[in-house]
């Protein structure tokens, strides 16, 4: 790794860009950018550092927040949009993909 990735893990730049991308701003292009390093390097380095690529990871708090809102009593709908998925079907998938069931089982 550069000195330069290196001085930012160490400063705790890497967690930062993983709070970045859950709350969905800025893009990998625009962190990579930030850092001075190639998007797909920025990849490999998330990867290696948090466990899981940052679309993946984005992914799980995503899901980790609508079990927090349907816990709450927020709908399914509510709860998709408020996670930052574009439709109710998108998030569905996600949800159950990652969980292994349906959002409305939690929801109970």
């Amino acid at each position: 790794e550069p000195a330069c990735l290196t001085e930012a893990l160490k400063s705790c730049k890497l967690p930062l860009l993983a709070q970045k991308l859950e709350i969905g701003l800025p893009t990998l292009q625009d962190i990579a950018a930030e850092l001075h390093i190639d998007t797909r390097y920025l990849i490999r380095l998330f990867t290696k550092h948090m466990g899981v690529p940052p679309y993946q990871y984005l992914t799980q708090c995503r899901v980790e927040r609508a079990i927090e809102e349907l816990r709450r009593g927020k709908t399914v709908t509510e709860t998709a949009f408020l996670c930052g998925y574009q439709s109710e079907n998108a998030f569905r998938i996600a949800f159950k993909r990652v969980m292994g069931c349906s959002p409305k089982t939690v929801q109970k």
